[in-house]
């Protein structure tokens, strides 16, 4: 007797759970290069939604190096030619969303000139941007730390859910390198959190829990991992009846909307960041003033800024210095594990 297809995978071992896993994945892929696949998932209306899924090869974390925007750019190209009702962003790694920017290429570029610095930053913003430039609204589903440049391509899409795992952390502590954020971390974080709030965090390097983002603003839901791609889905069928994406792309053109800040407050932060360690203080200063005098530009001439910010301290003596130092504790640390440290300020072992 000849079996049939629907027979193949009757018996509810191991293997071949892993073998129908794979197959049902294979015919819900759509596109695929080197570090993104992009897959079709329903809606619960018969929507057709996409699933962006990052996953350098050989890695453990998604990094942002030339080739990952490379490839996040030529997928996107596909994504525009379908005619999905929403997308979702994820990291198919197991304890990191996404790490940040290329350390290994920026210690490679240090001589850079401001010219070059700027044209960094506006590529890597040219890229992301993309995100919010069709009709339809975009969720990063987030599980496992998104720190650095990883938040700022979460901070790109429409809106952010995350697990509830302790190692989903969210941060821009680029600070501690001597640099500051240059894919528009400075612009969009305040527009979201509020001023002091995005200050605060970024000058003093602070990792946000998933539930302490929530509650600033910088998240819009927190579940189970089990629940994470439900919650997005659930969060794009919503996004698309309000359309009220739309409006916050709009007003997020716009100066920041929360931008009070309280007298002596400066002069307060830095004085938290001398006795912070870890913060290269010179840095700190600059994506502190940055924050400060364009939260009442435009986000245009907020994103210039934060280039100009960027061009003052990249390649810098602290800059460089502390890059070494981070390569130099990476190689004592290989042996046991690579760690983040959660909001909490203890190290997970990733």
């Amino acid at each position: 007797m000849t079996p049939r297809s629907e027979d193949f995978c009757p018996i509810p071992n191991i293997f071949t759970m892993v073998v129908c896993t794979i197959r049902d994945q294979a015919m819900n892929e759509l596109f695929r290069n080197d570090s993104i696949r992009v897959e079709s998932h329903p809606g619960p209306s018969n929507e057709n939604f996409g699933l962006f899924w990052m996953d350098m090869p050989k890695k453990s974390a998604n990094v942002l190096t030339s080739k990952m925007f490379e490839d996040i750019d030529h997928a996107w190209d596909f994504v525009e030619s379908q005619n999905f009702a929403g997308i979702v962003i994820l990291s198919a790694k197991e304890k990191i969303f996404v790490a940040g920017a290329d350390l290994v290429a920026i210690s490679e570029t240090l001589d850079w000139s401001d010219e070059r610095i700027h044209q960094f930053c506006e590529d890597g913003r040219n890229i992301f941007s993309r995100f919010r430039s069709n009709s339809f609204p975009v969720v990063a589903a987030v599980h496992g730390a998104c720190v650095g440049g990883g938040f700022e391509l979460a901070l790109w899409c429409d809106r952010r859910v995350a697990s509830d795992d302790r190692r989903s952390i969210f941060g821009l502590p680029e600070v501690k390198l001597g640099l500051v954020p240059g894919w528009a971390g400075t612009v969009m974080l305040p527009r979201l959190i509020g001023a002091e709030q995005a200050a605060n965090k970024t000058a003093l390097a602070a990792n946000m829990s998933a539930s302490e983002a929530k509650e600033l603003g910088a998240v819009s839901d927190v579940v189970s991992k089990d629940d994470l791609l439900q919650a997005a889905i659930q969060m794009l069928v919503s996004l698309r009846e309000s359309q009220a994406f739309i409006e916050d792309r709009v007003a997020m053109q716009g100066a920041c909307p929360n931008s009070k800040i309280s007298t002596g407050f400066r002069e307060s932060l830095l004085e938290r960041v001398s006795k912070t360690e870890d913060v290269d203080n010179q840095a700190a200063e600059i994506v502190l003033d940055q924050i400060l005098d364009t939260r009442l530009e435009s986000f245009a001439e907020g994103c210039q800024g934060e280039s100009r910010a960027m061009a003052k301290v990249y390649g810098s003596d602290p800059c460089a210095g502390l890059l070494n130092s981070f390569f130099l504790n990476e190689r004592a640390r290989k042996s046991g594990g690579d760690f983040l440290k959660s909001a909490d300020g203890k190290e997970v072992n990733t």
